[in-house]
């Protein structure tokens, strides 16, 4: 007979994965310039990108090799054993073009346009055109300027309005709803384990790109012989369709709503920058600037009828922190006694060396109310984690 020997398995395991990303990418444009009776500058520009992501993922684990100077998954037990498999793909493709016109260097004007499309989105939702425009008076290259250049080399005047889109969403399929798979559930059937799968989720139809609209004032100036020099910017942007939580569903649905272009967000800030250089001798010269900024986010559509604290509603500083106000702590238990009721908070009891809370709205108990805008309870805007006055030097 065949002899058979005993081979005892280690508590060792092993597991080996591989993965590979193919992308396929495409870059053409084409470039026309030409000058018109000597002032008049024109420059066409016309394109087209494309790009195509394909990634696969394998994956595979087993228990108890049978000697661990041999780590090979063909030398391990089936205990435990594991394999997985993923595959994804996205593409995009955009078409784009820019003029630019300048009359001496003095009058500049700038118009763009963008027509992008991508797989992350519905058929019907997959394009979206993004247009822009810019212009620019160079006040320092007019004649009745000529006095003012003693003192001031460069003085600009910028404007600009456009808008740019942004398709990252989440996932490469997010309008699809996708099933989840388990490979051996702890049922048996005719002796053997079972599989299952699981129904998909909610998914929004209407789901395309957000899109980032823009209004831009500037100026740029240089003075001194060029030895003080800043720019000043005011901006106002929108992002609108902000992929966010969607319409709240009734509960008796049993599962949360799907994310949607359902919120739009206004930023309005500013930014000052300044700097002075200069050369001392052949040698030596330095360049040293300071930048200040400032900027404030709100919230100016959302779909929150109840106005509920616990997310995104109309009128809410991006950033804001809601929570109730403290007066120090208790210092006896008299005082436990005579303030507020806190139980609502914390229902284990207060003592002298907790925190005491602020009865804001004066109902003699602190809590939280429904924790909506019109009925905070005590809770109040107590501070903000977005920065502000954001600052910065160079040199």
């Amino acid at each position: 007979p065949t002899p058979k020997y005993i081979v005892t398995k280690s508590n060792s395991a092993i597991w080996r994965d591989n993965s590979k990303q193919n992308t396929w990418t495409l870059n053409a444009y084409a470039n026309y310039a030409k000058t018109f009776a000597k002032s008049h500058n024109l420059n066409v520009m016309v394109g087209a990108n494309a790009e195509e992501v394909d990634y696969t993922y394998l994956y595979g684990y087993r228990k108890g090799l049978y000697d661990e100077a041999y780590p090979e998954l063909n030398l391990a037990s089936q205990d435990g054993q594991q394999i997985n498999w993923s595959h994804t793909s996205r593409a995009s493709a955009g078409y784009f073009g820019r003029i630019n016109y300048d009359y001496k260097g003095i009058y500049l004007l700038e118009v763009n346009g963008r027509y992008d499309g991508s797989s992350k989105f519905p058929k019907d939702k997959r394009f979206v055109f993004f247009p822009s425009v810019s212009a620019a008076w160079r006040i320092s290259s007019e004649a009745f300027f000529e006095p003012a250049k003693k003192i001031v080399d460069e003085l600009k005047i910028r404007a600009s309005y456009g808008s740019l889109g942004n398709q990252s969403v989440g996932g490469d399929y997010p309008y699809i709803a996708t099933m989840g798979t388990n490979g051996e559930m702890g049922y048996l059937v005719d002796g053997k384990k079972i599989a299952s799968v699981s129904p998909g989720g909610i998914v929004s139809p209407y789901l395309t790109w957000e899109t980032v609209r823009q209004i831009d004032l500037g100026l740029d100036w240089a003075l001194l012989n060029s030895r003080l020099y800043g720019t000043f910017d005011w901006y106002m942007r929108k992002t609108l369709d902000m992929v966010t939580n969607g319409t709240p569903l009734p509960a008796v649905l049993g599962t949360g709503a799907p994310q949607a272009n359902t919120a739009d967000l206004k930023t309005t800030g500013w930014e000052l920058s300044m700097g002075w250089r200069d050369r001392v001798n052949k040698d030596f010269s330095y360049d040293v600037s300071f930048v200040l900024s400032d900027y404030q986010a709100e919230i100016t559509k959302f779909n929150n009828p109840q106005n509920l604290l616990s997310t995104h509603y109309v009128g809410k500083k991006w950033g804001e922190i809601w929570g109730l106000v403290t007066e120090g702590l208790f210092q006896s238990a008299e005082e436990v006694s005579a303030h507020a009721d806190q139980s609502e908070i914390y229902g284990g009891g207060w003592y002298p060396g907790d925190v005491k809370y602020k009865d804001l709205n004066g109902d003699g108990k602190i809590n939280k109310g429904k924790n909506t805008l019109d009925d905070p309870g005590d809770q109040k805007i107590i501070g903000n984690s977005e920065p502000r006055y954001s600052y910065g030097i160079k040199g």
